[in-house]
C-alpha cells in the first residue's frame, strides 16, 4: 500500500517552495518549518543557513560516533 503523500510551502526569502512527501515527514517538516518560522512558514535566509549549518553539525559527530562505534565492533 502506497503512503499517502501530501504538500508543504516553505517560504525562504520571499520564494515558495513546494515540497512534496510522505505524510509522516510532512508532519515532522511542519514542525520544523514552524519552529525555525515562529508559524508564519516564512523563514529567512540567515534563519535557514543557520538551521542547515546546525544539523550539519549534529549530523557530522552522529557519523564519527557511528565510526567510532564500528571501529570497537571489529575489535570484538
Amino acid at each position: 500500500m502506497e503512503k499517502q503523500k501530501r504538500e508543504l510551502v516553505l517560504n525562504v526569502h520571499a520564494k515558495d517552495f513546494m515540497i512534496t512527501c510522505d505524510e509522516d515527514l510532512a508532519r515532522y517538516l511542519k514542525a520544523q518549518i514552524d519552529e525555525l518560522s515562529g508559524g508564519t512558514g516564512k523563514i529567512d535566509l540567515k534563519t535557514l543557513v543557520d538551521a542547515y549549518l546546525k544539523l550539519s553539525c549534529e549530523k557530522y559527530k552522529n557519523a564519527k560516533k557511528l565510526d567510532d562505534l564500528e571501529a570497537k565492533l571489529k575489535l570484538f
